[in-house]
């Protein structure tokens, strides 16, 4: 979204010359200025929005779009026109450069609204980021939890593996204490 707003202030030069070849007074040049960038933003915004949703009124927004933009470099040709005094070769190429900047910035501003985040994704990705971090939370208070309850069950072994170590065989001992560890955690017995 911040790209797209850039580009129509980058456009804002190229408009207030446009606005420039109306006349009137510095007033109404800004007005007429902030009307063309309107119309040049909300512009970007309406071929995103119908890209998914109704080609056909997507090409037309294209065609008008660009029929408007043809009109300001008409505009700004006639001013670089009456007030270069170059002729009309300068005052074509000018009006050639800012028409196309314009073009250039309208379709960059489109292009980074198309892969702009739209909020839903936006606010599904940062529910999705919460919903991890309580994971890893939960996660480590489990293990926490986990090696508080093991902690006296390892105590109760050390003591036990004494006795084991006297009185069975040692292919018996790793069985037997896993036994112990499964009993005293709660978990069913293994065979």
């Amino acid at each position: 979204m911040a790209i797209a707003l850039g580009t129509v202030a980058l456009d804002g030069v190229a408009c207030y010359f446009a606005a420039q070849a109306l006349g009137g007074d510095q007033g109404s040049t800004l007005v007429w200025t902030g009307l063309f960038l309107a119309v040049l933003g909300s512009g970007e915004v309406a071929l995103d929005y119908y890209r998914d949703r109704n080609e056909r009124a997507w090409r037309a927004l294209a065609i008008l779009i660009g029929v408007f933009v043809g009109l300001l470099g008409t505009l700004r040709f006639w001013f670089l026109a009456v007030i270069g005094g170059g002729g009309l070769v300068p005052a074509l190429a000018g009006a050639g450069l800012f028409t196309a900047a314009t073009a250039g910035f309208l379709a960059l501003g489109y292009r980074a609204l198309r892969a702009a985040e739209t909020p839903q994704a936006w606010r599904a990705r940062r529910r999705a980021r919460r919903a991890r971090q309580a994971a890893r939370s939960a996660r480590e208070q489990a293990d926490r939890d986990a090696a508080e309850r093991d902690r006296p069950i390892d105590a109760y072994l050390r003591h036990i593996r004494r006795v084991l170590l006297k009185t069975c065989p040692a292919e018996r001992q790793m069985a037997i204490e896993a036994a112990i560890r499964d009993h005293m955690s709660g978990k069913a017995p293994t065979r």
